[in-house]
């Protein structure tokens, strides 16, 4: 037995939920960035080396959210004062690489893009944009 289907439509749907987002203010956009971003700063915490003395690097990686025209992003790093993250995380003439970056965001960002996924359908949500999460995740475990 074959079965055969046509989805018509698929561009319309593509647009109208890539139009979604603008929907949401920029504090909810940010709740979302910083939500999203959690995963992938804690593990760049957990990973980063320690020296003898603090302060340490490790306690030190922060993030904030950052928007540019249209593009809304979030950056995940070590904070102000402590600018040898990136020969850390590269290596340099007299160092070896110790990556912690890199790998917080190789491991945990299909974590980060299914929170922000849940977290916009959230906020979207709460504005009366769109119906429950639970249509669209319904294993959801937040229960919201």
């Amino acid at each position: 037995m074959k079965v055969k289907a046509t989805i018509q439509g698929g561009a319309q749907l593509a647009a109208n939920l890539a139009k979604l987002v603008h929907r949401l203010d920029q504090q909810a956009l940010y709740r979302v960035l910083l939500e999203s971003g959690e995963p992938i700063r804690t593990s760049a915490s957990q990973n980063a080396p320690r020296g003898d003395e603090p302060p340490h690097i490790a306690d030190n990686i922060g993030m904030r959210p950052v928007l540019r025209g249209e593009l809304a992003s979030v950056v995940i790093g070590p904070v102000r004062g402590f600018a040898y993250g990136l020969p850390l995380e590269i290596g340099s003439v007299d160092t070896a690489p110790q990556p912690f970056l890199r790998p917080a965001f190789d491991s945990e960002s299909p974590r980060s893009v299914d929170i922000a996924a849940k977290a916009t359908w959230r906020e979207l949500n709460a504005a009366g944009h769109i119906g429950s999460i639970g249509d669209v995740f319904p294993d959801d475990e937040s229960g919201e």
